[in-house]
């Protein structure tokens, strides 16, 4: 493989879509089981709520920046001239750098997520509750 094969291979690995699962799916479908699973437990709810998606603030913050690091050293490894070194250190050090705003903003996201998705799921489940007459 030549160093531009490797550069393009190195740009996704498994904690990278392990960072979006964490920030889109796990949150949609998490909060939406909660709100469910615990519909007549309001207090259960809203400390398995908030557990959960701290757990998951962090869980896809730190896959971020470990797919970040991982990135950087696979393309760090499969330099091998000068030139290829600069190549990495220009391109990829800001990346690096500024790993831990990028994962933060994306734990924040699934933070939003999961806010959205309890949301939605509460109001459906007030929806589907039988009315007492």
């Amino acid at each position: 493989m030549t160093f531009e094969q490797k550069w393009e291979a190195a740009r996704y690995n498994w904690q990278y879509w392990v960072s979006y699962v964490g920030m889109l799916v796990a949150p949609l479908l998490g909060g939406m089981f909660v709100a469910i699973a615990f519909r007549r437990r309001p207090a259960a709810r809203r400390v398995w709520h908030v557990v959960l998606a701290l757990a998951f603030c962090l869980l896809t913050a730190d896959m971020t920046m470990e797919s970040i690091g991982r990135k950087w050293e696979s393309r760090a490894a499969a330099a091998r001239t000068e030139q290829e070194f600069e190549t990495v250190a220009m391109r990829d050090s800001g990346n690096l750098a500024f790993a831990w705003i990028i994962g933060g903003l994306c734990g924040a996201a699934s933070v939003v997520v999961w806010c959205s998705a309890a949301w939605m799921g509460g109001r459906i489940v007030r929806r589907s509750r039988p009315t007492l007459r």
